[in-house]
């Protein structure tokens, strides 16, 4: 599994002297390790017993997350965090490529359609869309969709 968190290392420390100008909110105390625990492929409800809080205090702080950063989903918040970590990344080549029906899912994922309108667009069932987007997980190492947009946009797959 790769370490999804080490790379956004160079991420936080931007990010947190950026934020050092700005007045801080309570709720902004949760941003760094939460995103560093979906980096590593925690789920929420493991989230929320580390940080010992509820599940849906975490779910709350990643929408909240979701709209600092302008992502629609969690698959984008990782492409986000990918690219803000290296603005210049040069694609490390996945040795498996994706089919161009798993690229159509991944692009649709990315621009933040939802796997039901993605399911109608492409005539095929949202559980077909779900068992792509699982089948791209597994081949990428993902935990979670944070990490496969994060892998999406370090691999070239995007």
């Amino acid at each position: 599994m790769q370490d999804f968190a080490g790379e956004a290392a160079s991420l936080f420390a931007a990010q947190s002297r950026l934020e050092a100008e700005s007045p801080r909110r309570r709720s902004d105390t949760f941003d760094e390790p939460i995103l560093r625990l979906l980096l590593n492929g925690v789920p929420d409800k493991a989230i929320a017993a580390r940080l010992q809080v509820s599940e849906r205090t975490i779910q709350r702080h990643v929408r909240i997350l979701l709209a600092k950063v302008g992502a629609r989903n969690r698959m984008q918040l990782g492409q986000i965090l990918a690219c803000r970590s290296n603005p210049h990344p040069h694609p490390q080549p996945h040795p498996q490529r994706l089919t161009e029906f798993d690229a159509q899912i991944l692009k649709m994922l990315l621009q933040g359609q939802a796997e039901s309108a993605i399911a109608e667009t492409l005539s095929v069932s949202r559980r077909t869309v779900q068992r792509s987007v699982k089948g791209m997980m597994s081949r990428a190492g993902a935990a979670n969709r944070v990490q496969l947009g994060w892998h999406a946009q370090r691999s070239g797959w995007i």
